[in-house]
């Protein structure tokens, strides 16, 4: 539409006929992202009774996401992911994707928080074009997911970290031999990694819709939406109740058919078994010791790798509680994934972390039989590949219906500020973050009719 400046005289009159433009362009088969959008410098140039109305709102438009899990094979090898493509995908999208398009609108930028009459036309064009340039790749993480593309260069870079070597040399000190702790480092980073893959993703997601028909009567989310304008600022870690395995294949199947980016898992390493341990970690998941205090070069390791992960921008999910609750109760937070998460914020990342509570309500736990075994004091159960099969006949039952709450997230810089003793930082309170964050998660849950007839039963004498 026409943008006209109404009131002025004949020397400031200024007319723009259309309100976009373009900050990238398809070049040779490559886009490019000129500097300097024609369009852009004009807007900057016109009168100030104007420029102070003006926003610049970066919009995204997706022919298809790779990660949708929706449609033909044909439409998936056409649709939008991190890869530049070639004109002959491009019009393969036009036409096998045109009823699949995805729009992100983002946060509008106005003129005047970045126009200064001191400054050139061209620099302050570059200065938006920037700004604008950040919140579009915002938008497409949000949208497509991490770019899966460089595991082995983030693995290259754990293992060549300052505290991995530092790690190393105290090993060699040790009486080890240099290639030796080399391959171990090497070997320990490839155990920890995930190694999440599109196709892999697309299955689980098909195979998980199909389960939940079979065993649920409904999944219902509340507080999602909340999390695109904190994934805007902040790199989401999510920190879930634990009542079930079915906890972290719930949240990132919500997730993912939520347009969100999967997140990466962590996963106890007694899970990594064969076959199960390979699919889990191609849907995201990254395996870690139950404890490791007396190996400090897997420690350094897997803390340089969740540090990777995060300055890379990845969202995670770890559980605080550290365990399932057999008896329904939240579990205290263990603060060891909770301390490397506040840790690596201090240490530096190009976005600051928000820590997302998430409450998970069951009427019925798919596992309800083996928490009662333990709790008249049978041993727990090793997981096994027979356990999949096993839980197969789960399909002929009922668990009812459940809840997916979403709580306020905690943005862990705005935290560390609070807890700042005047000019010096103080310690940050693990155990009191910790309290936060299963507060957080209880202020989400859940009543439902199940909870009410045990609730009366344990009150009964």
């Amino acid at each position: 539409t026409e943008m006209v400046v109404e009131g002025q005289s004949d020397d400031e009159a200024f007319t723009e006929r259309n309100r976009f433009f373009a900050l990238y362009r398809s070049k040779g088969g490559r886009m490019t992202a000129p500097s300097k959008p024609d369009r852009l410098l004009r807007l900057l140039e016109s009168p100030p009774a104007l420029r102070e109305k003006i926003v610049f709102v970066p919009v995204s438009v997706f022919w298809g996401r790779a990660m949708s899990g929706e449609g033909t094979f044909f439409k998936n090898i056409t649709s939008e992911d991190w890869a530049v493509t070639g004109r002959i995908k491009r019009l393969l999208n036009l036409v096998i994707n045109r009823r699949n398009i995805f729009v992100h609108t983002g946060r509008p930028i106005p003129a005047s928080s970045v126009s200064n009459e001191a400054e050139a036309t061209e620099i302050l064009a570059r200065r938006v074009s920037r700004l604008l340039r950040v919140r579009l790749r915002q938008q497409k993480q949000t949208a497509l997911g991490p770019d899966f593309s460089h595991r082995r260069t983030l693995l290259h870079q754990v293992v060549t970290s300052t505290n991995v070597k530092q790690a190393i040399t105290a090993e060699v000190a040790n009486g080890v031999k240099q290639s030796k702790a080399d391959r171990r480092a090497r070997k320990y980073a490839r155990t920890i990694a995930s190694d999440m893959s599109h196709p892999t993703i697309r299955v689980l997601a098909r195979l998980l819709r199909w389960f939940w028909n079979q065993i649920y009567n409904g999944i219902e989310v509340a507080g999602i939406e909340s999390l695109e304008e904190v994934s805007a600022s902040h790199t989401l870690v999510y920190v879930p109740s634990h009542r079930s395995h079915l906890d972290y294949l719930l949240l990132s199947y919500l997730l993912y058919f939520r347009g969100f980016m999967i997140p990466h898992i962590a996963a106890g390493d007694n899970l990594n078994v064969p076959l199960l341990g390979p699919i889990l970690r191609r849907g995201g998941a990254f395996f870690m010791r139950r404890s490791f205090r007396d190996d400090p070069l897997y420690a350094a390791v897997f803390n340089e790798y969740l540090y990777e992960v995060y300055r890379h921008g990845h969202c995670v999910e770890f559980f605080p509680e550290g365990g399932r609750t057999r008896t329904g109760r939240l579990l205290p937070a263990r603060v060891g994934l909770l301390k490397m998460t506040v840790d690596h914020q201090l240490r530096g990342l190009p976005k600051p972390l928000a820590l997302v509570p998430v409450y998970f309500g069951y009427e019925k736990v798919v596992e309800g039989s083996s928490y009662l075994s333990e709790l008249r004091g049978a041993d727990k159960q090793s997981e096994s590949i027979t356990d999949v099969f096993r839980n197969l006949k789960l399909i002929k039952q009922n668990f009812g219906s459940v809840q997916v709450n979403i709580g306020e997230a905690i943005k862990l810089d705005e935290w560390l500020a609070d807890q700042a003793d005047g000019e010096t930082q103080a310690s940050p309170d693990l155990e009191q973050l910790g309290r936060e964050v299963m507060m957080g998660i209880n202020k989400e849950s859940e009543l439902n009719a199940v909870k009410l007839v045990a609730l009366v039963t344990l009150a009964t004498p």
